[in-house]
């Protein structure tokens, strides 16, 4: 006699079973608001600043910002991402605007 292991069953939750929480969403839209919202300021930034150099300058920036958020978070937009990040990032973008108004 041959003995036939039985086959585990494997249950897949269904996307109306996954549990997701408010804060995450929340992380996840503010940090896909204001990173493109940064990137754009400090472009603007630059150019007030220094004229076309300074846009160049700004894009090194941006690149090497955008790459070491990646690279740390491990996405641009992950909701797993701390509150202190997403609070330290909309501090940023907040001086960037104030240095634009106060140049402009």
């Amino acid at each position: 006699m041959s003995s036939v292991p039985e086959v585990a069953r494997v249950t897949v939750p269904r996307m109306s079973e996954t549990r997701r929480s408010a804060s995450g969403d929340v992380k996840v839209v503010a940090q896909a608001a204001l990173l493109p919202f940064g990137t754009g300021l400090t472009v603007l930034d630059g150019y007030v600043l220094l004229g076309v150099g300074g846009v160049f300058l700004s894009l090194f920036a941006v690149v090497i910002f955008l790459t070491a958020w990646r690279s740390q978070k491990k996405a641009f937009c992950s909701p797993e991402v701390s509150t202190r990040a997403v609070i330290t990032l909309a501090v940023c973008v907040a001086v960037l605007a104030l240095i634009l108004v106060g140049m402009t």
